[in-house]
């Protein structure tokens, strides 16, 4: 699911498992200020497995549910490169989603699928027409992203 408003009873039903939201959403959501907690808290009460959050054009997280481990909640925060010659942002999200999701369906791992839509985001920012990208510049972009788990 990508949306934000409307969206509790949604989530209520505990029948939706991938969420994608900005962090300014995320945090009014949950009614938070701290993007980690509000992060547990939505995993855990809406019991989502994965919570895909973009936050600007240089930073986004994939927050992961994992019931068996020791630590219920796994943080990855992704730095994305700077793109210099910006034409049009206007639809990154709505494509970061969607190559997101696609992936998942396609059954690459959920770390791998956010990367593969963030740099498609980012790539769609090099394009005038809407939410289009490059496969070479999305490729590219993929490979300069940096992963980092977070420990708290």
């Amino acid at each position: 699911m990508d949306s934000f408003k409307g969206v509790e009873p949604a989530l209520e039903t505990q029948q939706v498992d991938v969420l994608k939201i900005n962090r300014e959403e995320l945090l009014a959501l949950m009614k938070s200020d701290s993007l980690e907690q509000a992060a547990s808290n939505c995993l855990l009460k809406y019991d989502i497995r994965y919570l895909a959050i973009t936050d600007g054009p240089k930073v986004a997280h994939l927050f992961i549910k994992d019931a068996q481990s020791s630590v219920p909640v796994v943080h990855y925060m992704y730095r994305i490169p700077e793109i210099s010659n910006v034409i049009n942002p206007i639809g990154a999200g709505d494509t970061a989603s969607a190559i997101f999701f696609a992936h998942l369906l396609q059954g690459v791992d959920a770390r791998s699928a956010w990367k593969k839509g963030l740099a498609a985001a980012s790539a769609s920012c090099l394009q005038l027409d809407l939410a289009t990208f490059s496969d070479a510049d999305a490729k590219d972009i993929e490979s300069k992203i940096i992963e980092e788990k977070i420990t708290s």
